[in-house]
């Protein structure tokens, strides 16, 4: 019942540091000579609390008290206060004290300080990069065949010489032609590498870089024989092109310089219009002025009564010239039709008024009359006379305009001609072209945009790559420059790695840029992406003795070509240590050995993260291994330290002892009890063989490992320290081989099967080592009984990620230990345990 509820506790106190990271448990002690009675501590903040339990009332606190300044003399003091307040004074010594102070102080040194990751890795991507199709869907087991076969396809009018299947590197076998006028299209340069592909030791390897140079240089010489049709071809018709071109240019700065000298006509005939209608409405005014009906008057003198009244000869001749002036006016106007001048005359002068003052008066009135009608006349008769004039500048113009006219028509038939000659060999031109692009589409290297990249990290490998995008031929834009009503088609490709690729030393990362990812369809075509075309850079973070660059473990996600740049960082320091702490079900019985609460602390270390395929493995593993499998050696070191027997329940080994004649004893020890009993051990196991198999989720690892162990012995586990032995200890040396099977099927949970087989080598100090002691009661049975070392070991382990936010696992895995050969002599342990990181919070 005590064990239960000591289990229980434990579990409590562990589940609580799960829940609280920042609360460190530093443990437990029963008190010496007071073993129902057992002392805990933990820390938190800098401050360690102790605290007493009753075994019997695991859940009843006694007594507690918390220290800042954690010294000894200060544990001392209060342990001692505590104990005399609750009567537990009696057997606990100073020296019991210092043990228990240094117990929790040294369970406390293993937790360290948190520091965040420094960079480890820092990577650039690139936005576009081209990628190559090939008609292959597994270069692992690509044959000569494969290349003789793909030879017949893209050269069917050659004749393949069934030769070439016992040399597919013969010089000879490459003189061939796209046609029967083409050149030979495999040039000397793929000639002189042939020599060099054939030297590649790998197989495979030879026959993939064949088969891909093969493709590359087809390809290529198809692309250059095109483009080298669409120079000649355009260079022929760039003449005629350019000739017409010129002729259009000339005619059609011709016809703007006619145009202008069209509008220049028009614009003088349109002033010259507007000077006839100014004109014309002038002679408009005068003609009303003239139209007016004119008196033909008799202007006889009547000289008697003139001279009767005294005038003077001289003004009479003064008026008479005055007479003959109207005279002279009416002919003049009487020969212009546009005046009505009356043909019957009318006296002028008023017979009754014969003064001479008033006759001269009324004359010049009518002289001044007469004077604006001529004026008005002589008006019109020059305007007319101007518009005759201008009317013949109109004409002349008219007749520019009318030859313009007649040039801008011969102009335009001649540039319709020329134009329709231009178009015509456009067309022509453009089919030609359409025909020679089409060829274009014929390849197999494509521009690939890369839209988003997950990256999965794990154990030093990038583990898994996915990359996905869109992805159109490689010449695309040429030929939309050409012909911009191609349709370009576009397809999306998600490159993924056929295995996990190392990132943890400095070759590995300047060896990342050489491996492919795949792009994989159903008819057999499949696409690689190299990664150094994809990673534009990759840095590594140099830092003092910093050997492994491989980031903490994580998946991370890129949305490009926005976010094109990636920093990684290396895990924080309290993620350094593993801690795993187990608690045996099997030990919970108080006659059982196991250790109820056992600790672990180790570190996977990587070394050679590098893998191989099938085609690049050893030619004695090569048949077991799958075509998408990868194998991998010395992958990983990692140190462990393993305690084993927390608490005091039988801690000590019982050494079985053999009275001699002479009186003394002879001592004997089992393997399989040493190893059962074993207090704490501490060693590493190494990675020989990796092999793994994604399609099935598995992974299987062939590890050999070393370990240093401790067991305490006694010969009354009541009274350990009643004994005459040299030592109460011994110590064992245990190499190991072990095979484990790595089953992951999610992230939050996963399996392991392991078997291994372990050689426990004691000191034999004052002790004999045998396959088994029980059941042997005399010296002679003893001594004739089987010798073994051996042991092997079956494991189950199972884990569950029980908070996505916490880097900490559920285990429960079940051992089964048995003497090899033997495996009736047994002990069994049943586990169920928590795996976290060593830490503390900051202070």
């Amino acid at each position: 019942m005590k064990s239960y509820l000591y289990l229980l506790l434990s579990i409590v106190l562990f589940s609580s540091q799960v829940r609280a990271q920042e609360a460190r448990d530093l443990g437990s002690v029963d008190l010496s000579k007071n073993k129902d009675y057992y002392l805990s501590a933990f820390e938190k903040g800098g401050k360690f609390t102790y605290k007493l339990f009753n075994q019997n009332e695991p859940s009843v606190e006694i007594a507690s008290f918390s220290l800042v300044n954690n010294n000894f003399d200060n544990f001392k003091e209060m342990l001692e206060s505590v104990l005399k307040e609750n009567n537990l004074t009696e057997g606990i010594s100073e020296a019991e004290m210092e043990k228990y102070y240094f117990y929790f102080t040294t369970q406390n040194a293993f937790l360290i300080e948190n520091e965040p990751g420094k960079k480890a890795i820092e990577m650039v991507f690139k936005d576009a990069l081209a990628v190559y199709a090939y008609h292959h869907s597994n270069f692992a087991a690509i044959t000569v065949k494969d290349i003789y076969y793909m030879l017949k396809e893209l050269f069917p009018k050659e004749e393949i010489d069934g030769s070439f299947l016992d040399n597919p590197f013969d010089t000879a076998q490459y003189n061939l032609k796209l046609c029967d006028t083409c050149k030979v299209i495999f040039e000397d340069t793929f000639k002189a590498n042939l020599e060099k592909t054939s030297r590649i030791k790998n197989k495979n390897e030879r026959l993939e870089t064949l088969y891909k140079a093969i493709n590359k240089q087809y390809y290529d010489a198809i692309h250059k024989e095109i483009k080298e049709k669409l120079r000649a071809y355009e260079e022929r018709v760039e003449g005629s092109v350019n000739e017409l071109e010129t002729q259009i240019k000339e005619l059609r700065q011709g016809r703007l310089l006619l145009e202008s000298d069209s509008n220049l006509y028009k614009s003088e005939i349109e002033l010259l219009q507007q000077k006839i209608n100014i004109l014309e409405k002038s002679i408009s005014e005068n003609e009303k002025k003239v139209k007016e009906p004119l008196n033909r008057y008799d202007f006889t003198l009547e000289e008697e009564g003139i001279e009767a009244e005294g005038v003077q000869a001289n003004e009479i001749s003064s008026l008479q010239d005055y007479i003959n002036e109207i005279e002279e006016i009416y002919t003049i106007l009487s020969r212009n039709q546009l005046i009505y001048l009356s043909t019957a005359s009318q006296d002028f002068f008023d017979s009754n008024d014969i003064s001479p003052e008033n006759r001269l008066k009324r004359i010049k009135t009518e002289i001044s009359k007469l004077k604006n009608v001529q004026a008005s006349l002589n008006a019109i008769r020059l305007e007319q006379n101007q518009i005759s004039s201008i009317r013949d500048s109109v004409s002349i113009n008219n007749d520019k305009l009318i030859a313009i006219k007649d040039n801008l028509n011969r102009v335009d038939t001649e540039l319709g001609l020329l134009t329709q000659q231009l178009n015509e060999i456009e067309i022509e031109k453009n089919e030609q072209i359409s025909v020679q692009l089409d060829q274009l589409f014929k390849t197999n290297k494509f521009e690939f945009s890369p839209s988003s990249v997950q990256l999965e990290v794990n154990r030093g490998y990038l583990e898994n790559i996915v990359v996905n995008g869109s992805a159109a031929i490689y010449d695309y834009r040429k030929i939309k420059e050409k012909d911009p009503s191609k349709v370009i088609s576009e397809i999306h490709l998600k490159f993924i790695n056929d295995f996990p690729l190392g990132i943890s030393s400095k070759k590995d990362i300047e060896q990342l840029g050489n491996y492919k990812l795949y792009a994989r369809f159903r008819d057999g075509t499949h696409y690689e992406l190299k990664l150094g075309d994809f990673i534009d850079v990759i840095t590594e973070k140099l830092e003092l003795d910093r050997k492994d660059y491989s980031p903490k473990n994580g998946s991370y996600e890129l949305s490009l070509p926005s976010e094109n740049k990636k920093t990684f960082f290396k895990a924080d320091s309290k993620e350094i240590l593993q801690l795993k702490i187990f608690s045996d079900f099997v030990g919970i019985q108080d006659n059982n050995p196991n250790g109820l609460i056992q600790l672990e602390i180790d570190k996977e270390i990587p070394l050679l993260t590098k893998r191989f395929q099938r085609p690049y493995a050893v030619f004695f593993l090569r048949p077991f291994v799958l075509n998408q499998a990868n194998i991998g050696v010395f992958n990983y070191f990692k140190p462990q330290f393993i305690y084993s027997k927390i608490e005091n329940n039988n801690k000590y080994l019982e050494v079985s002892s053999f009275p001699l004649e002479d009186g003394s004893a002879s001592y004997g020890v089992s393997t399989l009890d040493l190893k059962q009993y074993e207090v704490f051990s501490v060693g590493a196991d190494f990675n020989l063989f990796l092999y793994d198999i994604p399609n099935t989720k598995s992974t299987f690892l062939f590890n050999t490992g070393f370990r240093f162990g401790r067991t305490d012995l006694a010969l009354d586990k009541d009274e350990p320290e009643a004994h005459d032995f040299p030592r109460g200890f011994t110590n064992t040396i245990q190499p190991s081989l072990e095979g484990l099977l790595r089953i992951n099927g999610d992230e939050r949970f996963g399996f392991e099967f392991s078997y291994g087989i372990n050689w426990l080598l004691s000191d034999e100090l004052f002790f004999t080592q045998k396959a088994k002691v029980s059941g042997i009661d005399d010296f002679g049975s003893f001594s004739r009984s089987k010798e073994s070392n051996t042991l092997q070991r079956v494991s189950i382990l199972a884990y569950l990620n029980i908070n996505k936010e916490s880097q900490g696992r559920l285990f429960f895995r079940y051992r089964f230990n048995s003497e090899f050969g033997d495996f009736k002599n047994n002990f069994a342990q049943l586990q169920i345990g928590y795996t976290t990181y060593l830490t503390r919070a900051n202070k």
